[in-house]
């Protein structure tokens, strides 16, 4: 064979298993527990998925797509998506009794908002004392079984959040909580349809509160003169002014 050949032959052997070591590599993280293929996600996403070390407080901040899902299991867990389209990370860290999950991106700034990392994050909560949200936009799920309703403690500083029932697909599932005490500043708080809240305490500084249908056993309000509250008869009979 002619050295041309030998050295073509070389080159092609180095290309082929090069390729064979990059599937392989990458089939081995998708097996592995820090990387799920999603079974019917539309994107055919992949998650980093993180469990968390137990902490008193968590504080969130820069994220566009936040979940927060009420979890049944004995640790936190988070699910960071890896869309290799998204140009932004999440970050995360212990810091004292806190732990920080960061967005960080080049390319989501605007005239109203610091920068928002777009990578979907969901949290699955199983307790901590306080969650705190900066600048975010966050969607928060309960428990289905009313008779495991979770109380959830949340500080709101620029920051649109949802609470959901079941996802859209037929039947409507009910979203339950035992009692969510709240404080919001600049934050915007959507109570939607199917949605249970045994207690609801808030406090708001240029804040509002629309109820797009949600249940509340029992309401307690200290609001300033720039905050809002938009709620249906059935939650306005709950009200309990608190004092300032």
């Amino acid at each position: 064979m002619k050295t041309s050949n030998k050295l073509l032959l070389g080159v092609f052997l180095v290309v082929v298993l090069g390729i064979i070591g990059v599937y392989s590599s990458l089939y081995a993280k998708l097996q592995s527990s820090n990387y799920i293929k999603v079974e019917g996600n539309r994107f055919g996403e992949i998650l980093e998925s993180h469990d968390l070390p137990a902490t008193k407080n968590i504080i969130i901040s820069g994220l566009s797509t936040l979940f927060i899902v009420a979890a049944d299991t004995n640790i936190n867990r988070l699910d960071i998506s890896k869309n290799v389209q998204e140009s932004s990370n999440v970050f995360f860290y212990q810091q004292g009794d806190n732990l920080i999950i960061k967005g960080d991106s080049l390319y989501n700034k605007s005239e109203s908002h610091e920068a928002r990392a777009g990578r979907p994050v969901t949290l699955y909560l199983n307790r901590a004392d306080l969650v705190k949200i900066i600048n975010a936009n966050c969607t928060v799920y309960g428990n289905h079984d009313s008779a495991a309703a979770k109380p959830l403690r949340l500080e709101l500083e620029d920051v649109n959040l949802t609470f959901v029932g079941g996802n859209n697909a037929p039947p409507p599932q009910a979203s339950y909580w035992s009692k969510l005490t709240i404080t919001g500043t600049e934050a915007s708080i959507y109570l939607m349809t199917d949605v249970r809240i045994g207690q609801l305490d808030v406090s708001l500084k240029t804040s509002r509160i629309i109820d797009n249908g949600g249940r509340i056993g029992k309401l307690s309000v200290q609001a300033d003169e720039r905050s809002e509250l938009n709620l249906k008869g059935v939650n306005i009979n709950t009200i309990t002014p608190k004092q300032p």
